[in-house]
């Protein structure tokens, strides 16, 4: 008895000493963390009872499995149940022979092995054709059958949508539209009055353009009639704000800048409303472009008239006040009435000259006659006195105390005020006449490149391409679901 106790610690220690042996050599194979985490997760869906994870390896080993060995995806779910069924076949094998230590695999024959083999590839078979199935039917639902029906909407109850296209741009005399010398090498262009073309597709494409055109041809009436499909109908109570996401989808504006040309697209459900509201639009945009330069033209014009209105009402003030001082003087001409004045002066002292000759002449005699003498004595006063009230009339004045100098002066301003004004009114005409000119050219207008043309067939909707477009969004949308569902599986599973 003491000896088999004997016998049997030697063992165990025998044992150990094995199991020691076995972590130490695995120890020096230098096993990575994932490696030691992969066979811990291995011997626990195996039911091993492993102390750590050197340990699990070395049982694993003992069991004839792979401890790094990852199984696929489609071959974890049913793990266990291929665990049992090799366990329940287990049981029915031959005892192990005598002398075999606890714990280690028993002996398996090659029909039995091939059998359990055969077993798992048949099951990882069906499993396949059932995820296939189950994949297909998925497709089915979610990506077929929603395609399906967006392809019926579009074949049979979408309303017909018409189309008409047109091309303009926004000119004017002053600077023609013209690629500058920069687009001749390739580079930029700039594109004159880019900014009013601007302004225009932004009138076009605003509310104020859709209401409008609401008012002027019914367009929400157009889109709320029984003709127009459910999806594409207004409803009768609808608000501007709804209408106008309508009308953005249905009124397409671009602009190229490269060439400053203005592309426009009109959708309506008949080839007549289309074509009403394209022809509708261009006189709204054209009315735009003349608005934007009207007030800068009528500015410039006002200024100038005004100017040269001023300039007319100070001429005929100027020579209202020459007329006034002439009626009120009594003289036409200041320069005129002096040259009489100093011709009448010089004819009076020419006489007095004579007069004081002739009186010298008289006095020279021995007894000179005193009639003679006092005669000439009086002439020669009374000319004497003429000369001075003439020239007084011209420094002094006269009762009324102007003087001939002060009436030529003011006659000579007033006529000069006559010319200065006579020389801004010319002046004023000519601004005149250039802001005139300069309004001509800064007049803009719409220069029709294409011109809008009745369609006869529906351009919308394009059954083919919207078809083969929701297949692949609801393709794209389901591949998109399930990458984020497996990878969500993926996360929670570790």
């Amino acid at each position: 008895m003491a000896k088999s106790e004997k016998n049997s610690n030697e063992d165990a220690q025998s044992v150990e000493r094995s199991v020691r042996d076995q972590i130490d050599a695995i120890k020096q194979e230098n096993l990575s963390g994932q490696q030691l985490r992969m066979a811990r997760k291995l011997v626990a869906k195996h039911g091993l009872d492993a102390s750590s994870d050197l340990d699990a390896v070395r049982l694993l080993r003992d069991q004839g499995l792979d401890p790094f060995d990852t199984p696929p995806m489609e071959e974890t779910h049913n793990t266990e149940a291929r665990i049992g069924t090799i366990a329940d076949q287990d049981r029915h094998l031959p005892a192990p022979r005598e002398g075999t230590a606890v714990g280690e695999p028993g002996t398996i024959t090659d029909s039995q092995r091939s059998r359990a083999v055969m077993q798992i590839q048949r099951d990882l078979a069906r499993r396949r054709k059932r995820k296939m199935a189950q994949l297909l039917a998925r497709l089915f639902f979610f990506v077929t059958v929603p395609a399906i029906i967006a392809g019926y909407y579009f074949y049979v109850v979408a309303t017909p949508m018409y189309s008409v296209k047109s091309e303009f741009m926004v000119q004017s005399s002053e600077n023609p539209i013209m690629p500058s010398s920069s687009s001749l090498f390739g580079g930029g262009g700039s594109i004159f009055g880019a900014e009013d073309s601007i302004g225009v597709q932004g009138y076009l494409t605003s509310p104020e353009a859709m209401i409008k055109l609401d008012e002027d041809h019914q367009f929400i009436g157009s889109f709320q009639s029984e003709d127009v499909d459910p999806i594409q109908r207004m409803d009768e109570d609808v608000s501007n704000e709804s209408a106008y996401k309508v009308y953005k989808k249905k009124v397409l504006v671009g602009f190229d800048p490269t060439e400053g040309i203005l592309r426009m697209e009109v959708i309506a459900p008949s080839p007549e409303s289309a074509m009403a509201f394209s022809e509708a639009l261009l006189g709204y945009a054209e009315k735009r472009v003349d608005e934007q330069t009207s007030r800068l033209r009528e500015g410039q014009l006002d200024g100038a008239r005004k100017l040269r209105d001023d300039a007319e009402n100070n001429l005929i003030a100027a020579q209202q006040r020459v007329l006034d001082l002439q009626e009120k003087r009594g003289v036409f001409s200041g320069e005129a009435e002096l040259t009489v004045v100093m011709g009448q002066i010089s004819t009076l002292e020419s006489t007095l000259q004579e007069r004081r000759l002739a009186l010298a002449e008289v006095n020279n005699n021995v007894r000179p006659n005193k009639a003679k003498v006092n005669s000439l004595t009086n002439q020669i006063n009374e000319l004497e006195k003429s000369v001075e009230e003439l020239r007084s009339t011209m420094t002094v004045g006269t009762d009324d105390g102007n003087s001939l100098a002060r009436i030529t002066s003011e006659l000579t301003q007033a006529e000069a005020n006559v010319l200065l004004r006579q020389t801004m009114l010319a002046q004023s005409v000519q601004t005149m006449e250039a802001a005139i000119i300069e309004a001509s050219r800064q007049t803009k207008y719409l220069a029709l490149n294409v011109r809008p043309i009745q369609p006869q067939d529906a351009a919308y909707p394009r059954k083919f391409e919207n078809t083969f477009l929701s297949f692949l969004i609801f393709a794209g949308l389901y591949l998109l679901i399930s990458l984020t569902g497996s990878i969500l599986r993926e996360q929670v599973s570790n």
